[in-house]
């Protein structure tokens, strides 16, 4: 919690006290303590209007305002009603541990960070498989090594009109990023990492990802595909809909494509001035989680400019799912039950989808990984969401969906494997945690092909 509502609480609890404990009219200094205490509410109503797990104490703090022109004393009833601020404080005390405006991983990269918003729309072309027949508006945050000792305003978490009223207090989060300050000119170009979200997502929740490959040196353009959402993937997933989520995910793969023309063009030539000539557009990689994983090694089959892909639990749609990419590939994947028998034979529809579907994606990247190479890593007992921001969203697992795994360890994990492989890729190092098997971190399932050592099928293997 911040400094301003550990002083609401914390003033709330004593003034409440100090109130029910008056035998006849409030005192002065009662009356003191109750103002201030309702100044102080209305000034975090003022800076922090979103943030609703403040509101039971809010209330709380208002009411002991009004009561500071109180010229009788309490009866009663009345000191049993007022007693009931307290749940009211203990209740903001809970929402705010449970749903926290909580702090993102400080980045381990020697860079600074700057970050830069644009909005551009690519119009599909008429009559192409792919078409939707409508204009494609597609955000990009770019995050990139910034020059060191420059005093920009610090980007927000989220921005004012995302989310909903349930998760607008989210802006109140801060990044380490400084909006619009120069690119590091320590080297002359950067590598360049696109990344494409889940499905129903905005481009906020992988900031932890930004930051840190932004910190190592990377400029990270990350897209948000605005007409992808608020829409539901889940309900094609099944064998009857492969031929939609083929042409989903080439349509985000073009949306890649098409982002990675207007990067060259502004390495040419920016409006503002921010990247002339720091791109570098040989060293060009790409990632995404869930579908944007599927988009991401689709861009790579369908562009040969992106050098190297990782799929964050991904399935693998689109035209590459018949061919395989060439390019090196990194799948992460979440765990799952290694015996798909009882899906398979369900007598319910949608769960045999689900294991028809999953021993789809599994037979295919096995396949690939033996034909052309690549690495697989899976952390026992992940679920889907853990390679997002949200394990750190709340405490409940259920609200965030995400598992009960240490986030930092898993942060560490992602983090180390995802710049190994791009400083391998794109950048031509030497890098020795790719060549250990098994891997160094406890408990983690990470394998190499070609190898001796790697398992014919990746996914049977469990610790």
């Amino acid at each position: 919690m911040t400094l301003l509502e550990s002083a609401l609480l914390l003033l709330d609890f004593l003034a409440l006290s100090l109130l029910l404990r008056q035998k006849g009219q409030p005192s002065l200094p009662a009356k003191i303590l109750a103002l201030a205490t309702a100044l102080v509410g209305v000034l975090l109503l003022l800076r922090e209007a979103f943030r609703w797990q403040l509101y039971p104490a809010l209330l709380v703090a208002l009411v002991l305002g009004t009561l500071t022109f109180r010229s009788k004393p309490f009866s009663l009833a009345g000191k049993i009603l007022a007693g009931g601020g307290y749940f009211l404080i203990c209740g903001s005390l809970a929402a705010a541990w449970l749903m926290p405006v909580f702090t993102l991983p400080t980045p381990s990269g020697p860079h600074a960070i700057g970050t830069y918003t644009r909005a551009w729309t690519r119009q599909e072309t008429p009559g192409s498989p792919v078409s939707a027949n409508q204009a494609r508006r597609i955000v990009v945050q770019f995050w990139y090594p910034a020059a060191p000792g420059q005093n920009g305003p610090i980007a927000p978490y989220r921005d004012p009109e995302a989310g909903t009223l349930f998760t607008k207090y989210m802006q109140l989060v801060k990044t380490h990023a400084q909006i619009g300050v120069r690119v590091d000119n320590s080297q002359q170009k950067f590598p360049v990492l696109l990344f494409s979200p889940l499905w129903n997502s905005g481009r906020s929740p992988y900031t932890f990802f930004y930051e840190m490959l932004a910190s190592h040196g990377f400029i990270v353009a990350a897209l948000e595909h605005v007409s992808d959402y608020p829409r539901e993937a889940d309900e094609l997933e099944s064998p009857e809909q492969m031929h939609e989520l083929d042409v989903r995910a080439t349509r985000r793969a073009i949306d890649l494509q098409f982002v990675l023309d207007r990067i060259t063009e502004l390495n040419t030539d920016d409006p503002a001035k921010l990247f002339n000539g720091k791109f570098d557009l040989d060293r060009i990689g790409v990632l995404g989680h869930s579908f944007g994983g599927a988009a991401s090694v689709e861009a790579c089959y369908l562009d040969k400019r992106f050098k190297s892909v990782v799929n964050m639990d991904g399935a693998v749609y689109g035209t590459v799912a018949q061919a395989g990419p060439s390019q090196p590939i990194f799948y992460f994947v979440s765990d799952g039950p290694r015996d798909l028998t009882p899906l398979l034979k369900s007598t319910n529809k949608d769960e045999r989808d689900d294991g028809l579907m999953e021993q789809l994606d599994r037979d295919r990247k096995t396949k690939w990984l033996h034909q052309f190479g690549g690495y697989y890593l899976r952390i026992p007992k992940s679920l889907h969401l853990d390679f997002s921001d949200k394990p750190l969203y709340s405490r409940i697992k259920r609200v965030t969906k995400t598992s009960g795994l240490d986030p930092k360890m898993e942060e560490e994990v992602y983090k180390d494997y995802v710049l190994a492989f791009f400083d391998k890729t794109l950048n031509g190092k030497d890098e020795p945690l790719l060549n250990k098997m098994p891997s160094p971190y406890p408990n983690v399932l990470f394998f190499s092909y070609p190898s001796a050592n790697a398992p014919q099928d990746p996914y049977s293997v469990s610790k």
